[in-house]
């Protein structure tokens, strides 16, 4: 025994190098790997997370756009299926505009069409099949037109339009390549919605649009939410609609990547219209791939929006910290094996009670009642002291630690000194589990928010999606918000029709529903933008909150009596920076900051229904005022046929002075400038002296505001336009001189402005005739 002491004596130093050096070494290095690998899964966890998060975001984007179309193309098939009652001369009076308008009204529409059965227009058409195929389409920003006849000796079986003339449902296609020109490199990749004309089971006929897919480039081009990331877009059928490489769009998925198509299941997973995520290495890099589906209206074969995001990018920021991690330890283990040195060097004859209380301790042995006893005041009194501290500290440590095992954090502990290395590391540990803790609250509270602002707008837009009636549906969305935010009333505001209004001012909003305690409540009230708290809302576009309500503004009464709210909230439903309708919600509660985003970003959602709505009830008025004037044209049928003679016995007059007039307007167009404006100031028409004038092509002319090219100042060129058209508005014409600069030469002109009326006598567009007088201006300046 004495010789073992005395080797543990001797080698005390050695020992303490050793022991204590490794074991902290290990310890640490295990705890960096654990911390390493652990927070690398959290980054890469996290990076799936926002990544699938994007995809499925910005797949609801581009839905939200395709079924807009959608809805636009079946708001036309409802249209029309009523006039298969009238004879071929209202249907091509009516139709055709119809349809061009709305062709007009949405630029971003490659064609629209429409196809009907013979069978369904001419009564003794003797068969099944044959159609009449109407096409509007654009080349070059002109508007073209065809019509003609095709399948009369027997359908295409296997055609799509035979399909859906069976099968009677709504079809988005598979995007295809065409060119609406002879010419094939003009080629374009477009898909058509086809909706069926139906007169209850009966088919008459198909309603579609064509639309070009390179629309949505720009959109699939901007995600790339890590560095080296892409997105592409793919059909149902594997057709790839965007790729940041272009030699891939228009190529199939599915089959130019069997091996991936087979291992991944492509085919099961995008029939069943969900999103999905993998690995895939390629070329040695890891990737994860997400797909996100696009539901077009109620078709049944989504599209997929595709994220890849390289692993390595996913990664950086945790290899980073491990790196990090890994130079601090080695610092750390540099300076505790420095200090082993000192302190093993300092010590040289240990007592063999001093030795076996420290073996003890290594064992984690902590024996309160024992005390080392050592009275001597040298060193190895001193060690004693020290020892028998360090044995009380390590106990009182043991206990903290026990405490905060136990999730004890508010426990009280007190350290050595302010080098105290283990105190100060426990104080930080429980500390950092204090934070980690209050975080974990404060994550759990934000993603229970989240989920129910998420889960209240999809009940909302399920709510939508059960009604096309603006009132029903107004009160259905009104009655649901307040009871969602627990609120006691609200109404809900839609936009007029602003057909007949000249400025913002006069814009009104009027109140389709209200409710008081989850009853319909009878509220007739118009309010004009900027008006009380409503107008304010709506001409600010801003959410006004209020908890200090005047006491005139509302009560809200109950068995118990009346009272002033605590709160006011008004959210106006914006689209496109306009707003459509405003929300009122009145609640004895004050609502939390969440509750108000959840109204606003359901407001979006509700904005973008009621312009769906408006323009579905636009469309049906239009159609009534169409059916309206085809009863009178038939009426009047009778009369025209008996006024064609008098006209033609005035043709030959109307003839020799439509030559005159031509030969009048070509005279003018030869000796003087000439421009054709909107009542809105702004130009329709140029002729190319002009033109030449102006030294600008007439296209980057058409469209340009009166007086673009004047040298007066903002403030002057503001006042003359609003004098000026004042005046072509009341239908008064107007001269004036005007000086012009053009490439730094100087050109006055004289110009007589003409509003041009109609049969009742209000001014429908303006022409202006303008002489070149640079020549007497300079010989009266001489």
């Amino acid at each position: 025994m004495k010789g073992l002491i005395n080797k543990i004596k001797e080698s005390i130093q050695a020992k303490l190098q050793l022991f204590i050096l490794s074991s902290a070494t290990v310890i640490f290095l295990l705890t960096i790997l654990y911390v390493s690998i652990e927070t690398r899964q959290m980054a890469l966890d996290e990076a799936k997370r926002l990544t699938i998060e994007i995809a499925e975001k910005r797949a609801a984007d581009i839905e939200s756009e395709l079924n807009k179309d959608f809805m636009l193309t079946h708001t036309l098939g409802k249209a029309i299926q009523d006039f298969v009652l009238y004879n071929d001369s209202i249907r091509n009076q009516v139709l055709p505009p119809m349809l061009k308008r709305v062709f007009e009204q949405n630029q971003h529409l490659q064609s629209i069409w429409m196809h009907w059965e013979l069978a369904a227009i001419e009564e003794d058409y003797p068969n099944n099949f044959g159609r009449v195929r109407k096409n509007y389409y654009r080349v070059d920003n002109e508007i073209k037109r065809k019509i003609d006849t095709v399948d009369t000796e027997g359908d295409d079986i296997d055609g799509l339009y035979y399909k859906i003339k069976k099968e009677k449902k709504n079809v988005i296609t598979e995007p295809y390549w065409y060119s609406y020109t002879e010419d094939e490199t003009n080629k374009i990749l477009e898909t058509s919605i086809c909706v069926p004309v139906l007169q209850s089971t009966r088919f008459l006929g198909l309603m579609g649009i064509d639309l070009k897919l390179e629309r949505f480039s720009s959109l699939i081009k901007s995600i790339n939410p890590y560095k080296n990331s892409y997105a592409f877009f793919v059909s149902h059928e594997g057709t790839i609609i965007y790729h940041p490489e272009s030699a891939n769009i228009g190529s199939n998925l599915l089959e130019d990547n069997p091996r991936d198509a087979e291992k991944f299941n492509f085919k099961r997973r995008m029939k069943a219209g969900k999103t999905f995520s993998f690995d895939r290495t390629k070329y040695g890099k890891k990737h994860f791939t997400t797909f996100a589906p696009v539901y077009i209206g109620d078709t049944h074969t989504p599209w997929y929006l595709t994220i890849v995001v390289p692993y390595e990018q996913m990664l950086i920021q945790a290899n980073q910290n491990m790196q990090k991690s890994l130079l601090i330890g080695l610092a750390g283990i540099i300076i505790l094996a420095l200090v082993l040195w000192v302190i093993a060097r300092n010590i040289t004859r240990p007592l063999v009670n001093i030795s076996k209380l420290l073996k003890e301790l290594a064992e984690g042995k902590i024996n309160t009642d024992r005390e080392l006893k050592i009275k001597t005041k040298d060193e190895i009194g001193s060690i004693s002291l020290d020892v028998n501290g360090l044995k009380n500290s390590l106990a009182r440590t043991a206990g903290f630690a026990e405490e905060i095992g136990k999730g004890n954090l508010d426990v009280e502990f007190e350290k050595l000194s302010d080098e105290d290395v283990i105190g100060n590391a426990l104080l930080n540990m429980r500390k950092s589990l204090q934070k980690s803790e209050k975080e974990e609250e404060r994550r759990k509270k934000t993603d229970q928010i989240q989920k129910w602002i998420t889960d209240g707008i999809a009940k909302i837009n399920d709510l939508m999606r059960q009604h096309n009636q603006l009132k029903t549906l107004s009160y259905e969305v009104v009655k649901f918000i307040a009871d969602y935010l627990n609120a006691n009333q609200g109404a809900f505001y839609v936009v007029a029709d602003k057909d007949n209004i000249a400025s913002e001012e006069e814009i009104t909003f009027e109140a389709t529903s209200a409710l008081a305690w989850g009853r319909k409540k009878p509220l007739h009230r118009t309010v004009k933008m900027g008006e009380t708290l409503i107008g304010r809302a709506a001409y600010e576009q801003a959410t006004l909150y209020m908890t200090e309500i005047p006491d005139n503004y509302v009560n809200i009464t109950s068995g118990l009596g009346k009272a002033n709210p605590r709160s006011l909230l008004i959210v106006p439903l914006m689209l496109n920076e306009e707003v459509l309708g405003i929300i009122e919600i009145i609640s004895f509660n004050e609502l939390e900051k969440y509750q108000i985003e959840f109204v606003e970003q359901a407001g979006e959602s509700i904005a973008s229904t009621i312009a769906s709505l408006k323009i579905s009830q636009r469309t049906s008025k239009l159609l009534e005022q169409t059916k309206s004037q085809a009863g009178e044209l038939t009426e009047k049928e009778e009369e025209l046929r008996q006024q064609m003679e008098e006209m033609q016995s005035t043709q030959e007059e109307a003839n020799k002075r439509e030559a005159e007039m031509t030969g009048m307007i070509t005279a003018i167009n030869s000796l003087a400038y000439v421009a054709e404006f909107s009542m809105d100031g702004y130009i329709i028409n140029i002729n190319e002296a002009y033109a030449q004038l102006l030294e600008l092509p007439r296209q980057q002319i058409i469209g340009k505001k009166q007086g673009f090219f004047e040298l007066s100042n903002d403030k002057e060129r503001i006042e003359n336009f609003e004098k000026l058209w004042a005046k072509m508005r009341k239908g008064i014409p107007h001269k004036q001189e005007q000086k012009i600069e053009i490439n730094n030469k100087t050109r006055w002109l004289s110009e007589v402005y003409t509003p041009i009326k109609d049969n009742d006598g209000e001014p429908q567009r303006v022409v202006n005739i303008a002489i070149d007088i640079t020549h007497l201006k300079m010989k009266s300046e001489d």
